[in-house]
């Protein structure tokens, strides 16, 4: 398997929905997104107490590799994934629910869900809710965040939201105003104030006897967040989606309450920034592509009695740029395709000489192509197939991983399910894999349901 025999993925899009090849009714309505990676990129910044390992773990804030991925974690999570035409449809509703579980392992599953609702209490002040529980291997993230807003005019609205964390030092604070652009575009701007009651709890209130912990975290700077999102129609056939965020550099302590000097100091930053372009080649045909990176910084230092392996400079970063091809070929019919590279290179310095710096870098290649049919009745089903390589240019063994991530694979999907329009979908699917011996194994299992209202 080499990239020159991914393109054909796409031919089939180019064939089937040039103008006129199928009758159906255009629906101009349909959108991709890829706001549904800004707000997992940003859950990962403000919940940082659910990374492995909790909020000051040696592995960084990304926690990208861990003893539980192994060379299928990417190729199952990326087959798990819902559609970027279906992010948009999430995001474009104040009411819904949705689930997504698939197998990484015989004993291990990734899930994500969300729920949300918005009420409005007038003809100015609507209160809301958010909920996002993530389970795989980078962290457990279960966050709930309330808001309040009060809209000023017809394209301005403000807004206060809550990030309530049960480990309550971790809760956030949030201000910020949504205004409504020409053509039904969007802007939003926000600045967040991260574990905004840290040291309250900690340092007022004494948290450590209470709650038994064994270490006071003390902000020297504390974080604050700066993030914005546009959504932006250019012309009547192409719109841009951006999204981006900044955390201020902070500083935080960690120490023992009985030998203050026996702990360490971390510098911390963080950012993300990422776009999308979508043009409506026909009302029926959407096809364009994507860019985003997420950054973290990492310096730590042990204190005076602090323990050596407490000094290390870590910068962890994922990028990727890829390109998309969807088409509505008819009420029943629809084809969606995507091709992405993805880099995650990982450096790690550490200030003991008799420990081994990283300088890792791991490569991944992804295209995918599914056909779906809906019936008018209810019934779902979709087959397609997926493509995965992986290469290592140096560093191979550096992280933890389980076994050798390099390898390529082909993955035979296929789904069923029900549908009620675009209100309900459900599906249940499974996939078979081929690898480049040509042995063909179980690609796992994995259910899928959205339901708006």
């Amino acid at each position: 398997m080499t990239g020159a025999r991914v393109p054909f993925l796409l031919v089939p899009a180019a064939l089937i929905a040039l103008p006129g090849a199928v009758q159906a009714q255009a629906d101009s309505a349909f959108h991709v997104s890829l706001r549904g990676w800004a707000e997992e990129a940003w859950i990962t910044i403000m919940d940082r107490r659910g990374a492995t390992g909790g909020r000051i773990s040696e592995r960084g804030a990304l926690q990208r590799f861990d003893e539980r991925i192994d060379d299928k974690y990417h190729l199952d999570r990326l087959t798990n994934q819902f559609w970027l035409s279906d992010e948009y449809e999430w995001y474009a509703s104040d009411n819904g629910a949705r689930w997504q579980g698939g197998s990484i392992s015989k004993a291990d599953l990734v899930t994500e869900a969300e729920f949300k609702a918005k009420l409005p209490i007038d003809d100015h002040w609507a209160i809301g809710v958010r909920f996002n529980q993530i389970t795989n291997p980078e962290g457990v993230r279960s966050p709930i965040r309330l808001l309040l807003s009060r809209r000023v005019s017809s394209a301005l609205t403000l807004f206060a939201a809550g990030h309530i964390d049960p480990d309550k030092p971790g809760s956030d604070v949030e201000l910020g105003l949504d205004w409504q652009l020409p053509r039904g575009g969007l802007a939003s701007l926000a600045i967040v104030a991260l574990d905004a009651p840290n040291d309250l709890i900690y340092l007022n209130f004494d948290a450590v006897i209470q709650a038994a912990k064994d270490s006071t975290l003390e902000y020297e700077r504390q974080p604050l967040g700066f993030r914005a999102m546009a959504e932006v129609p250019l012309s009547e056939r192409v719109r841009l989606e951006a999204y981006g965020a900044y955390i201020r550099p902070s500083t935080i302590l960690q120490y023992d309450d009985r030998i203050e000097t026996a702990g360490l100091r971390q510098r911390e930053r963080f950012s993300y920034v990422g776009g999308l372009v979508e043009w409506a080649a026909t009302p029926r045909m959407r096809l364009g592509g994507f860019a985003n990176t997420v950054f973290a910084a990492t310096d730590r230092e042990p204190l005076s009695a602090g323990a050596g392996v407490d000094a290390f400079a870590l910068r962890e970063r994922t990028s990727q740029v890829g390109v998309f091809y969807v088409a509505r070929l008819s009420r029943r019919w629809t084809f969606d395709s995507w091709l992405r590279h993805t880099w995650r290179p990982e450096r790690r310095v550490w200030g003991d000489p008799a420990l081994d710096d990283v300088d890792y870098l791991l490569r991944t290649f992804n295209a995918q192509a599914v056909v779906t049919y809906r019936a008018p009745g209810g019934f779902l089903v979709d087959g397609g197939l997926v493509w995965h390589r992986a290469r290592v240019p140096r560093g191979d063994g550096q992280v933890p991983a389980t076994g050798n991530l390099v390898g390529g694979q082909y993955r035979l999907r296929y789904d069923f399910g029900w549908h009620k329009g675009r209100r309900f979908r459900l599906l249940l699917g499974s996939a078979f894999d081929i690898d480049e011996r040509t042995v063909v194994s179980f690609g796992g299992a994995r259910a899928r349901v959205m339901l708006l209202w």
